[in-house]
This record gives structure tokens, C-alpha cells and sequence, in this order.
């Protein structure tokens, strides 16, 4: 969380920015990545802030404006979304070519070490990725500068460590801070005796423990979760979900067109269609339908519609 969110994002931000902090003993105006300045700056933020609406709400929080609220409570998740998420759209024609590619080097690295698995291959990618990464980064940005050598943070040599650690420990994501917060958070809201809560939350945790172990020993002991009510499987762990059409609906002739070719040879009886609210897709995200996502569309939507199908045949 930490590494390559709140401290590495940070440094490159004070650089492109020209943040104080960043350019001690030296003139901004020497700087060619100091891009995110001025109305550039601001007209960034805005569309980083109106990319939110092309994230689905799976997602969890998007970014907002970084212009505004970078200073103040910007999270983690928020960052990770507007810096390795949004970054390579954002940044493109901003940063100069050499500083945007040096950049995307970094994000083709650090969405794979995000992965929860990681191919041997994505591995070694990932340490050529990120040992070429800090090699330039010490050419592009400090140019053997003295003034400059603040700029190589402790962040900026941890990445040489990443990939080396994750063939240690496994994909780190699942041994950092986020996997550490969300235990925290679960156990506190678990706490039911406010006057000696040291000693309820330690019994929480005991009790929470003993049935993981148990689970993992006799896997049975855990009620498998049913699919909700009204809902139809599709198999693959496709689940459709309502709302449904409650009559047939009426294709459009490009519909029916879509669907003859989508069925091939096969005899379709095309008063049989009904329309569906919602599909949970394996990955357990769901997608809403064209139908009820125009139904409460606004400016402010996210688009939950948007599914990436992955052909593996």
C-alpha cells in the first residue's frame, strides 16, 4: 500500500507539480516534467474527476479531483486508481514522451505485481521492468545533479526488492496493509462491550482464529453461499439477477438480427426473451444491463455495464 501509493505516487507528484518540498536548491523552471501546473494542472483534475463515472461501481471509491483534494484525504484506493489505473490515459500528451514512457514502464510493473497470481514470467518481466525503471529514473530526473539526490527516495530503491520479495512471500497485495486494515476493521466491528474492550476484542479475535481453523480443516463445516431469490444460473459461475421483464420483451430488428446470429442454426422462439436487471459475473462483480442502467442514469452514474470478456477457447 504504502511503497508504490502514498510514498512513491507522492514523489512523482511533487515532481510533476514542482512542489516545494521537491525543488530545494533548485529552479523549477530547469524541470521539462514539470507539466501539472498552472491551468494544465487544473483542467487534469477535471478529467481525472469525470473518468469516475467509466469506472464501475465494483470498483469501490474513484479518485476525485487531485487538483482540489490531493492535500487532503486523498486515499490510498483513490490513488491507486488515478496513478496505475487512470495514469496511462490521463498523463498521455502531458508528460514529454520519454517521462510518459519511463511512466508506463512503471505501470505495466506494478499492475502485475498487484495480480493475487503471478506467472514466473511476470515475474522476471517484472524485475527488468523495475530495475530499468530506477535506472532511468536516476538519468531522467537527477541527471548526476547534486541538487537533486533528494529525489531518490527509499521508494524509489524498494522497487528493486519487489519482485525478488514476491518469489520469497507471494504476491505481496495479500501481506500488506490492505489485508491488515480490513482484519482491523472487521475485528472493531465486532466489539460489543464497550466498558472493557481490550478483553472483547482480544475473545473476537480468538473466537474469529478458531473458526478459520476449523474451516480450514473441515471446509464443509462453511455453509456455501445460495444464489439469491429470483435469480437463473447460466453456468461458468455466470449468475443472472433480477430485476426481470415480467412479459416477454420486443426486439428491435437490429435485436433480433443479434440474436439469430448469436444462436446460429438453432431454433429461438423470439417471444421467449425477457430481459434481466443484473449479471454476476465469476469474478463476483456485477454488471447491470443497458435496460435499468439508463433508467437511473445521471450525470454522476457510474457505468456498471462495462465487462471485459476474455475469449479462452
Amino acid at each position: 500500500m504504502h511503497q508504490p501509493l502514498i510514498n512513491l505516487a507522492a514523489l512523482l507528484l511533487d515532481l510533476w507539480c514542482a512542489q516545494p518540498e521537491a525543488c530545494d536548491h533548485d529552479r523549477m523552471t530547469d524541470w521539462p516534467w514539470a507539466v501539472l501546473t498552472g491551468d494544465v494542472w487544473v483542467q487534469h483534475g477535471k478529467a481525472v474527476a469525470n473518468a469516475s463515472t467509466s469506472l464501475p461501481s465494483s470498483f469501490g471509491r474513484t479518485p476525485q479531483n487531485p487538483q482540489e483534494k490531493i492535500s487532503s484525504g486523498y486515499k490510498a484506493w483513490e490513488l491507486l486508481y488515478y496513478i496505475y489505473g487512470l495514469g496511462p490515459g490521463v498523463f498521455y500528451r502531458i508528460l514529454p514522451d520519454e517521462y510518459y514512457s519511463h511512466f508506463c514502464r512503471l505501470v505495466h510493473a506494478i499492475r502485475i505485481i498487484y495480480q493475487k497470481t503471478i506467472a514466473r514470467a511476470q515475474l522476471n518481466l517484472v524485475h527488468q521492468l523495475l530495475l530499468q525503471w530506477v535506472l532511468d529514473f536516476e538519468i531522467l530526473y537527477c541527471n548526476r545533479n547534486p541538487n537533486h539526490l533528494h529525489f531518490i527516495r527509499q521508494c524509489v530503491h524498494s522497487l528493486t526488492h519487489l519482485a525478488r520479495e514476491t518469489h520469497r512471500l507471494g504476491p505481496l497485495s495479500l501481506l500488506s496493509q490492505w489485508t491488515m486494515e480490513r482484519v482491523i476493521g472487521y475485528l472493531g466491528s465486532l466489539l460489543r462491550q464497550p466498558s472493557n474492550p481490550f478483553r472483547n476484542f482480544a475473545a473476537q479475535a480468538r473466537q474469529v482464529a478458531v473458526s478459520n481453523a476449523l474451516f480450514a480443516m473441515w471446509p464443509d463445516l462453511e455453509k456455501p453461499k445460495d444464489n439469491p431469490r429470483g435469480s437463473m444460473e447460466l453456468g461458468d459461475n455466470y449468475i443472472l439477477l433480477g430485476p426481470k421483464d415480467i412479459s416477454p420483451y420486443r426486439l428491435s430488428p437490429p435485436e433480433r438480427t443479434a440474436l439469430d446470429q448469436f444462436f446460429g442454426n438453432l431454433d429461438v422462439d423470439r417471444q421467449s426473451v425477457y430481459r434481466w436487471g443484473r449479471l454476476r459475473i465469476p469474478t463476483e462483480q456485477t454488471a447491470r444491463s443497458r435496460w435499468k442502467e439508463l433508467e437511473r442514469c445521471s450525470d454522476m452514474a457510474r457505468a456498471d455495464r462495462i465487462i471485459k470478456v476474455r475469449d479462452l477457447i
